[in-house]
């Protein structure tokens, strides 16, 4: 995968766009925030002063909306072509009876002698379309991903992880649910909560980690404002914290796990309209040319019958 020079993360929270750059040196460029407004075109309008503001950097987002399922898998050593098959297995048994059509993706975490480990994630599909669909025209999309890669990304860039003292949770509340990710090297453990539960949940969530898996977390990070009792915030430099989850996407084509809930219609359709516009400038460019040379011609016969 060719690396942009730089990369732009857009989350939703609330009724704002939280957005961060990221250089491929992993370096934090610039971090704002747009306002949403609650009328009909609010967000498209407001993706498009985030287009105007980033310029030609390509752009990464979480879904905007629906309910996604995530879950860290160990499974026998298998190839890599292999774990799609055991992702899509994981979710068919986690999303059994739910009627709406899903879009699954994995991510290979590690592997050991006889195990490999897997993220696997199912997003909505009218969830993936609802991110892509107001983006059209306004910014270069280059991924829609889970918003718990992003927390373990940003935790990275934080240098919080990978972390040799124990296990870190990264936590994060405001999108379309609430996000918790443990881990030491890698993910080891991700639960995405409904968005109405507390932080009293979280930490319950996280009790739920430590007398599964037998260990302690070392430290609690919080990737956003409002930072609750007994967490840190995950401070990236520019925008603090609260831009956390937006640099994390915006690190998409440099650090793992990565995923595109992006399917191969949608991305042909965003490869269609790019080039749209480049087309109906050569039909404009050809049109203009094919009438000078026809006013030329006009030209060079008045000026012979003038001379006869």
């Amino acid at each position: 995968m060719r690396r942009p020079g730089r990369c732009a993360g857009i989350w939703r929270r609330d009724d704002e766009l939280v957005v961060a750059v990221v250089s491929r040196g992993l370096n934090v460029l610039e971090a704002f925030s747009v306002p949403v407004l609650r009328r009909p075109g609010g967000l498209e309008d407001a993706l498009a002063e985030v287009g105007r503001k980033v310029g030609r950097a390509p752009a990464v987002v979480a879904p905007w909306a629906g309910e996604a399922a995530v879950r860290c898998v160990r499974g026998p050593k298998v190839a890599s072509r292999e774990a799609a098959s055991a992702a899509a297995w994981e979710m068919q048994a986690l999303l059994s009876g739910r009627p709406q059509a899903y879009v699954v993706r994995h991510a290979v975490l590690g592997a050991g002698e006889n195990f490999t480990d897997i993220l696997a994630a199912a997003v909505p599909e009218d969830a993936v379309r609802a991110a892509v669909q107001p983006a059209r025209g306004r910014l270069r999309l280059l991924a829609v991903d889970a918003e718990p890669c992003a927390l373990w990304r940003a935790a990275r860039l934080a240098g919080a992880a990978p972390a040799e003292e124990g296990p870190v949770a990264i936590a994060c509340a405001g999108g379309p649910g609430t996000s918790v990710v443990v881990g030491r090297r890698a993910p080891e453990f991700v639960r995405v909560l409904p968005p109405a539960e507390g932080t009293q949940e979280i930490r319950r969530t996280l009790s739920y980690y430590e007398s599964q898996m037998d260990a302690r977390i070392a430290r609690r990070y919080w990737a956003g404002p409002e930072v609750p009792e007994g967490f840190v915030p995950l401070d990236l430099g520019p925008g603090g914290a609260r831009y956390a989850v937006a640099a994390g996407l915006a690190a998409w084509p440099y650090l793992e796990p990565r995923m595109s809930f992006l399917t191969s219609e949608m991305r042909e359709d965003a490869r269609a309209r790019s080039v749209l516009p480049w087309v109906l400038c050569g039909v404009v460019f050809a049109c203009a040319l094919g009438l000078g040379e026809i006013a030329l011609t006009f030209r060079g016969e008045a000026g012979r019958l003038a001379r006869e």
